[in-house]
């Protein structure tokens, strides 16, 4: 039913998915991408980023921060003036912004999360990058709650997907429920406003895990009503892993996640990029689950029960910045990955969560995030 309205406000404004986008701002030329062969097996690192990725990912790093300037005491001012970056989006607009305060937790939100997983964020359409920008974030203190809570999976139901292997993270479904319903008439508005515009979908830490998610739900939408999305790019940066590997190569498949990102046509460029950091510990979990039956009931693993559905994983699409201590690393320092799980970046088998500098690599991707509204 909420598909059905939603894609009726889209149609009632005469718009229609596929006319929205093909909009590759995020410059990833075939030329420069990956090419891994057997040959190439004794690589330390996998090909440094292109320039113009680059620059694009500092422009969605302070896209991002700028979700950071709302909270309780601060919000960004019209028509898009904070005490963040701000400025240096020029022609940008502020259309709606909500912080986890601001509402009576939703009936949506599973009580049993409290307000560890709500969302912070905005969205703004920017003339200069011709992009309706959703910029989202979780709680400042999300790194410890998620060490410390519980790490239960549900199962995921998609209308396009035959798979009923799939489970995520309770706590960032329910918190992408919640925050979709928040914010998906406004995404429709704007889609009618600017139909030739690319839809961005940015995020760090949790607000990269309900990223994902979001930018997973509008292809899916939009599969159902025409077979694809061209031009919707989500961008995260430290976000956990959300979901089981069942759940993990079906956002490969829906996104156009190939693991050395190859294919990138027009019509299927990847849609999403999951950007991490070397000693950042988030972005390593949670590890092991307990899956939830349709009851509720929780059914915890065993050691001899551990199996790819019982453990999380990661999503294709990895770029890595292979630096510590510095905020804006040099770009010769990030690199694309092959695969969800490449050794040669976020998971090379270091980092135990217990080393100091881990806080600080969380918040260090293409600037130091949270600076806004909060000192961290």
């Amino acid at each position: 039913m909420l598909t059905t309205v939603f894609f009726f406000l889209l149609c009632a404004f005469g718009v229609f998915i596929p006319t929205i986008f093909c909009h590759p701002t995020h410059n990833l030329n075939p030329d420069e991408g990956p090419k891994f062969s057997s040959s190439d097996s004794d690589l330390l690192h996998p090909t440094p980023i292109s320039p113009a990725l680059y620059a694009d990912l500092i422009s969605y790093s302070k896209l991002i921060d700028i979700s950071y300037c709302i909270s309780p005491w601060s919000r960004i001012q019209f028509p898009f003036q904070c005490d963040g970056d701000c400025s240096e989006f020029h022609r940008t607009e502020l259309i709606y912004q909500w912080n986890s305060n601001d509402f009576t937790r939703s009936q949506i939100i599973d009580a049993r999360q409290g307000n560890d997983f709500s969302t912070t964020g905005y969205i703004a359409v920017s003339h200069d990058l011709k992009s309706i920008v959703v910029s989202l974030r979780g709680t400042r203190s999300f790194k410890d709650s998620l060490i410390n809570l519980n790490t239960d999976m549900i199962p995921y139901r998609a209308s396009s997907a035959n798979n009923n292997n799939m489970w995520v993270h309770r706590g960032f479904y329910f918190s992408y429920l919640d925050t979709w319903e928040r914010i998906k008439w406004h995404i429709a508005l704007q889609i009618s406003k600017f139909p030739q515009y690319q839809l961005l979908v940015l995020g760090h830490s949790m607000g990269g895990a309900i990223a994902n998610f979001v930018t997973l739900r509008i292809v899916e939408e939009g599969i159902k009503v025409q077979g694809h999305v061209s031009g919707v790019l989500g961008v995260s940066m430290g976000q956990p892993m959300i979901g089981n590997s069942e759940f993990s190569n079906y956002v490969n498949q829906m996104l156009n996640l190939s693991s050395n990102w190859t294919s990138l046509s027009c019509q299927n460029q990847p849609k999403f990029i999951r950007v991490t950091h070397k000693h950042d510990p988030v972005v390593k979990l949670p590890f092991l689950s307990v899956r939830l039956d349709t009851s509720s009931e929780p059914r915890s693993s065993t050691p001899g029960e551990l199996n790819d559905d019982n453990l999380y994983s990661h999503c294709n699409g990895e770029i890595y910045i292979n630096e510590v201590g510095s905020e804006v690393p040099l770009k010769q320092n990030v690199y694309h990955c092959e695969g969800n799980h490449d050794q040669r970046c976020s998971n090379d088998g270091t980092n135990t969560g217990l080393d100091p500098r881990d806080n600080t690599e969380h918040l260090n991707y293409f600037k130091r995030l949270g600076t806004c509204g909060f000192s961290l």
